[in-house]
């Protein structure tokens, strides 16, 4: 079994399906943060994830650079899902669609030069670090360096969900998300099969029941990970951790 095939098995769905759900909890939680999730249509609360609806003020489409409107964030609203279809439905004789010959997705495709859920997930992704950043949440989980730009940007999880004694409720958790660079989440993940995550950071666990010292301490430090010690126990480990970084 790969990794794909086991994720979706713990996660008892296709694993692009329960990271598209996990995305939009983790947007609509940032949007409540940052006290955005107000409806740009009727000026309301927005109350829960399910009304919750991504436009873009303006019709992009018709614009003279649809693909520089598509992507402007100042261009992004914030609404009611049932606000955003009643204004849908009023304005449709003003917005110039595609020609007849071509559908609504294709024309979009055409106008952004690649396929839509390519787009849209760019979009949604640009949306996501602007809201990080004004929440002040865009210091790397792992190295505790700023996130500089986006595509160093990734979700990640504190708790290693795939290891968690309920894989789905870890997994979706939005108190154990947090965000960090991608090559620092890479290093984690391939660490953490050896090791193990045990919820303290910087501590790690050995998956070999047989060794008497399990527990190991590990950080980065100037660029570099750094071994500090093993110990028997996490308690122990915990301590080592902070006293080496009381003594730095």
């Amino acid at each position: 079994m790969n990794t794909s095939e086991r994720k979706a098995k713990l996660l008892g769905r296709p694993f692009g399906t329960a990271n598209k759900k996990l995305r939009k909890s983790i947007l609509f939680m940032l949007i409540k943060k940052i006290n955005k999730n107000i409806c740009y249509k009727c000026n309301k609360k927005i109350e829960n994830m399910s009304n919750l609806a991504i436009k873009h003020k303006d019709n992009w489409m018709s614009t003279k650079n649809p693909i520089e409107s598509f992507y402007d964030l100042n261009n992004i609203i914030f609404s009611h899902r049932k606000c955003d279809t009643f204004e849908s439905s009023r304005n449709t004789k003003k917005i110039r669609y595609p020609k007849k010959s071509e559908n609504i997705k294709g024309g979009r495709e055409k106008l952004l030069g690649e396929p839509y859920y390519i787009t849209n997930y760019k979009l949604r992704k640009s949306i996501m670090f602007m809201l990080i950043k004004e929440a002040s949440m865009d210091t790397c989980y792992r190295c505790n360096k700023r996130i500089e730009n986006i595509d160093t940007l990734s979700i990640d999880h504190k708790i290693d969900w795939m290891d968690a004694e309920n894989p789905v409720e870890t997994f979706f958790d939005l108190d154990n998300i947090t965000f960090s660079h991608l090559r620092c989440n890479r290093f984690a993940s391939k660490k953490s099969v050896a090791l193990g995550e045990t919820g303290e950071r910087y501590v790690y666990k050995k998956k070999n029941k047989n060794l008497i010292k399990r527990y190991r301490v590990m950080m980065k430090i100037n660029g570099k990970f750094t071994h500090i010690g093993y110990t028997k126990t996490l308690q122990k480990a915990v301590i080592m951790r902070d006293d080496y970084l009381d003594s730095i």
